[in-house]
């Protein structure tokens, strides 16, 4: 596998911050995968923008590297949000994946990403600006690099009138740059240019509200975008992948359907992606 931590700013002169990708990528063989392209997924975990999901991060990583998927992981910014970060982050680490395709013997025309909670809002923000002009210019990138080919979101806020209800930096996309936040908001911005969206949340996540999934499950059926929806009736919010590896403590209290989320993920990749 090549397991590498690469920071952004010292692969792109455009990013000053301190974010990193981790790539968790198989290796071909040459007894049995001599030429193999993979499907790759950029991974965003979720945390407010507070701080970057643990549970979120690696155990995700290796699950999806398990089924011969190459992965790489997002630690962006999080304390003093500023715009146009941690989204210009988000695009400079797309684009490095498909610059280096060859590299990870990857498929650069099926490269998703994947976000969960506050991670799942900058997974839809990249995505709803797939291949934008505006974006591309900021990173010094040509568009089709930052082209989002599909979205898998787990219990994502994609309203910002949805806010977590701990202090979020979410909060400050409001208050401390309000002529963005129209901008920022994913709902009222979707277009049928969405890429195929792979989606799951619980009925009674009490942090952020199952309404920001099915209102935007709802939003891309109606546009004719392909989308897979799940949602399971019992579970606290921030599960990941919702088993013992992730939730030691919490297990029994666990509704065990829930765990099947990353099985129907890893089925949309492999057959829609």
């Amino acid at each position: 596998m090549i397991h590498e931590t690469i920071k952004l700013k010292r692969v792109n002169k455009k990013i000053k911050s301190e974010a990193f990708l981790k790539t968790y990528v198989p290796e071909n063989s040459k007894e049995f995968c001599e030429n193999r392209k993979r499907k790759a997924i950029l991974v965003f975990p979720g945390g407010g923008y507070e701080f970057v999901s643990d549970r979120e991060n690696e155990p995700i990583a290796l699950k999806l590297v398990s089924e011969d998927i190459a992965v790489f992981t997002l630690t962006y910014s999080i304390i003093n949000f500023s715009y146009p970060y941690p989204f210009i982050e988000a695009f400079a680490a797309l684009a490095y994946i498909k610059e280096n395709a060859e590299k990870y013997n990857i498929d650069k025309e099926h490269v998703a990403v994947m976000g969960f909670s506050a991670g799942g809002h900058l997974a839809s923000f990249v995505s709803l600006n797939s291949e934008s002009e505006k974006w591309a210019k900021l990173i010094g990138k040509d568009k089709e690099l930052i082209k989002v080919d599909g979205c898998l979101l787990g219990y994502p806020v994609t309203i910002l009138s949805y806010l977590p209800k701990f202090n979020s930096n979410l909060k400050a996309i409001k208050r401390n740059i309000p002529d963005r936040a129209e901008e920022l908001d994913i709902l009222s911005n979707v277009t049928d240019q969405f890429p195929k969206t792979f989606i799951w949340t619980t009925q009674n996540d009490g942090l952020v509200p199952a309404e920001n999934s099915i209102l935007l499950a709802e939003k891309l059926t109606e546009l004719r975008v392909f989308c897979e929806f799940h949602m399971f009736p019992n579970g606290n919010h921030g599960l990941s992948l919702a088993n013992e590896i992730v939730s030691e403590k919490e297990i029994d209290s666990i509704d065990p359907k829930i765990k099947t989320w990353i099985d129907y993920a890893i089925h949309f990749v492999k057959k829609y992606l």
